[in-house]
């Protein structure tokens, strides 16, 4: 007994294979007998999305300035970590962690 799908091809067996020649020819058919291509219209707002996301890739993350200051204060030796402060971040981020999830 052959399982067959709810088309009533057998299971497995290859669909047919479109001829890229022949959409292509119907296109042009349709082209010249002066019906229109499909077309895809961006909204304003999917624009403004992507000039942002662009923005902000080009902006840096990193504050130099800040970086160069710590990085002159450890090898001075004054540099101060707050250990409370650091504390209380990490809890912080352990809270969304648990909230997320």
């Amino acid at each position: 007994m052959a399982i067959e799908s709810i088309t009533g091809n057998p299971v497995g067996a290859p669909l047919p294979a479109k001829s890229a020649v022949k959409d292509s020819v119907g296109l042009k058919e349709k082209l010249a007998n002066g019906l229109s291509a499909d077309t895809v219209e961006i909204t304003a707002a999917a624009q403004d999305i992507k000039s942002a996301t662009a923005a902000s890739a080009a902006a840096s993350v990193v504050n130099e300035d800040r970086v160069a200051a710590i990085k002159a204060a450890l090898q001075e030796g004054s540099y101060q970590v707050n250990a409370e402060s650091v504390a209380g971040k990490i809890l912080q981020f352990e809270k969304q962690l648990t909230n997320s999830s």
